[in-house]
Parts: C-alpha cells; sequence; structure tokens
C-alpha cells in the first residue's frame, strides 16, 4: 500500500500534475460518466490503494457540480478503504458567506463544513479565506496556506519605492500588516468602506498618507472589482503615484478586469487558484504549486 495519491478532474489536472512530479506521489484521474438527463457518476481509473489520497480540485464557475464531484469520489475513496481523505481546495466553495443575514438564509459555508465531514474528508488544504471565522465551521483539519510571501517576493523584485501597503477594508488589516512588516520604510493605508441601502460600497474614508506614495492594495478576491475600483480611484485622489494590487483568487466576473486596468493601474498579480482566460498585459499570474508543495511537505512531518 502506497502512503499517499493525487485524485484529480479534468479541470485540475495541470496542478495534480506538478503536485505528482515535485512529490513523487502517483496521480489517478477520474472520469466523468454522463447520462441522457443531465445527470452524471464518476468512476476511478484503477483501484486505489493508499493511506492518503488528495482530492486536487481547481474553482470554476461549475461549483455547485465540483462539489457533488468531491462528495462522489470521497464516497468511491471510503469505499476502497482510504482512511485519510484530503481536499486540496485552493479557492474554497461558498466560503465568502460567512455569516447569518437574516434567519431565512442559509450560512453555505456551514453547511458546506458539515457534508465534507459527512462525506468522509479529514482535511481541507485551502489558501488565503476571506474570513477566518469560517473555520469555527469545521471539526476535522485544515490547513490554511497563503500567497503573501509569494506577493512579496514578486514587488520586492519590482525595486518600488516610497511603499505604502494598502489594506481596502478592516478585514484585510492583517494582511496588509504582514505585507507592510516585510518592506523596510513603507506605510501602511487603511480604507474603511459602508455598504448602501443598494447595495453599493462606497469608500468613507483613507487613514494614512497617501501623497506620492506606490501603493500596493492587499487583497484576497477580484471577482466584480466594484469595490476595488472605488479604492483605487480614491487613492489616486489621495496623491498616490503608482498603484498595484495583489489578490489571490482572480474571479473577474463579467468586465472586471477591462474597468480595472483602464483606471491606469500599474500591475495586478493574482495566483492560479481560479482557472481563469482572463488576460491582460497588466496582468501577472504566480503558481501556487511552490507553496501547496511546502505546506503539504510541512503536514508530514
Amino acid at each position: 500500500m502506497q502512503d499517499h495519491v493525487i485524485i484529480y478532474f479534468n479541470e485540475s489536472k495541470a496542478l495534480a500534475l506538478k503536485l505528482q512530479k515535485a512529490l513523487s506521489w502517483p496521480a489517478v484521474k477520474v472520469t466523468p460518466k454522463k447520462y441522457s438527463f443531465g445527470e452524471f457518476t464518476l468512476e476511478v481509473n484503477q483501484e486505489v490503494k493508499a493511506k492518503n489520497a488528495y482530492i486536487v480540485t481547481k474553482a470554476t464557475r461549475e461549483t455547485s457540480k465540483h462539489l457533488l464531484e468531491i462528495f462522489l469520489v470521497a464516497d468511491i475513496l471510503t469505499k476502497h478503504g482510504v482512511k485519510g481523505i484530503k481536499l486540496i481546495a485552493p479557492y474554497l466553495p461558498f466560503s465568502r458567506q460567512d455569516r447569518r443575514i437574516n434567519v431565512n438564509r442559509s450560512v453555505a459555508s456551514e453547511v458546506i463544513a458539515t457534508l465534507l465531514e459527512k462525506a468522509g474528508i479529514n482535511e481541507i488544504i485551502t489558501f488565503d479565506l476571506h474570513n477566518e471565522r469560517i473555520l469555527d465551521f469545521y471539526n476535522l483539519r485544515v490547513t490554511h496556506l497563503s500567497m503573501l510571501d509569494a506577493f512579496v517576493t514578486h514587488f520586492k523584485h519590482l525595486n518600488l519605492s516610497d511603499i505604502a501597503i494598502v489594506a481596502p477594508d478592516y478585514g484585510r488589516f492583517r494582511a496588509a500588516n504582514y505585507v507592510k512588516e516585510r518592506f523596510p520604510n513603507a506605510s501602511l493605508i487603511q480604507i474603511s468602506k459602508e455598504r448602501l441601502p443598494s447595495g453599493e460600497v462606497v469608500v468613507t474614508d483613507i487613514a494614512g498618507d497617501a501623497q506620492g506614495r506606490t501603493a500596493i492594495i492587499i487583497e484576497d478576491i477580484i471577482d466584480t472589482g466594484n469595490t476595488l475600483i472605488s479604492a483605487i480611484k480614491k487613492l489616486y485622489e489621495q496623491g498616490v503615484k503608482k498603484c498595484y494590487v495583489a489578490a489571490t483568487h482572480g474571479i473577474f466576473s463579467g468586465d472586471a478586469l477591462t474597468k480595472l486596468t483602464a483606471l491606469n493601474v500599474d500591475g495586478i498579480v493574482i495566483s492560479n487558484t481560479v482557472l481563469t482566460v482572463k488576460e491582460s498585459a497588466k496582468l501577472k499570474i504566480i503558481d501556487i504549486t511552490p507553496e501547496l508543495v511546502n505546506g503539504l511537505k510541512r503536514a508530514q512531518t
């Protein structure tokens, strides 16, 4: 019996094969079997005999389908006698739904935590959660990795001067301060925002010295980009000379990337936790594989 095996889908093939090469673990592909009514099942192409199986996923816009795939694969692995069923979900589905809005709305991340545990998953490996409070929903182990060090390395190579690290909201203060401490003489800017009754989010205040600075905004997710656009506009009004954005998860719904680059942003750096076909000369994508491999190795010690 092997110690570790990697299980992957079509969407996660590239990441899985990188992990296979770096860790020298065997990899097994999952093949979908579709039915005429829109239903499907899954089949692994060989019997899985291992102590630990790592299900590798990659986020796309078919989130609900991917979750069902995870549950089906976990069932297969359980029937094969695998005791350690690990889920590598670089972008954890539904993780932004982290609190109860009212009694008529479900807290999706809490429900997902329960379902994953019932499916037999006993560890999740993920990156830069939108809000770490959802960790309270999990009774299983969660290995929470971050791309912040990779972003620090990227920006140090740019040899920028007069840097100001920007927390775009209170939830990103700790991450922004972590980055700020790695740049001598960098200042810290805190942006305050307010959600209007219409649902629009507007910038209400900027605390910190922006005049003549090179701003680096530290985000976790770029989705529609609307609140980020408001923050960038406000920073330029406050006198920043350059503006960069770093975000782990680049979703870029609709024309978000086009709208962001139209603001004279000097650069946007994301990781490849989410499959994206968006392209721009200003967009830099950093591979998560080195951080993921290091995290998996640490877990073995």
